[in-house]
């Protein structure tokens, strides 16, 4: 009797799980600026501006909000992955409600990325790559993420711009987060 309860139990879990995920109701999106506990209204005129309020070549992916080890220079080996840890500010949050009544709030970020050389020769390009989906009880105050790119073994080594064009898919706005980078052997 008792090894039945658990898929059972489990079951239930999973059905109910998936009906609040298809149930959740959404709202218009509202803008957040990180650091504030009320609602951004007036970052420029009654615009807010999407943008990083700090980013930074880290030796490691980032084990939290504020919890990396920076780079020490933006010169690499070819083949070592190059991150850049970063965060955004006066991104937009999507008011959801699931179905006892809870308003949740929804926020996502998709990025695309651009290696190119100093003469503007591009080397690389990625678009729409997911960074950020949450849905949270709360305005989330501390958001990061981190902005990765591989598969350098393959560049002469020499001096390179990376571009990184950061969406709020809530309302749409960008950022770009423009860093010099070096391969050496």
């Amino acid at each position: 009797m008792k090894e039945n309860v658990r898929p059972t139990l489990l079951g239930i879990s999973i059905a109910i799980f998936l009906f609040t995920i298809f149930s959740i109701q959404q709202d218009p999106p509202q803008q957040y600026a990180a650091g504030q506990s009320q609602l951004n209204q007036s970052s420029v005129g009654n615009e807010t501006i999407f943008r990083s309020v700090f980013d930074t070549f880290v030796s490691s992916e980032p084990e939290g909000y504020g919890v990396y080890t920076e780079r020490p220079s933006n010169v690499f080996k070819l083949g070592d992955e190059v991150i850049i840890y970063s965060e955004p500010a006066d991104y937009t949050y999507r008011t959801l409600t699931d179905e006892n009544g809870t308003k949740l709030y929804g926020m996502k970020m998709t990025a695309d990325m651009i290696l190119s050389d100093r003469n503007g020769a591009e080397f690389g390009r990625q678009q729409d790559i997911p960074m950020t989906e949450l849905i949270s009880h709360h305005q989330n105050k501390e958001l990061y993420f981190d902005l990765s790119l591989t598969g350098t073994d393959n560049l002469e080594p020499g001096d390179y711009i990376v571009k990184w064009t950061v969406t709020d898919e809530n309302s749409g706005q960008t950022f770009d987060i423009v860093k010099d980078l070096t391969f050496t052997q």
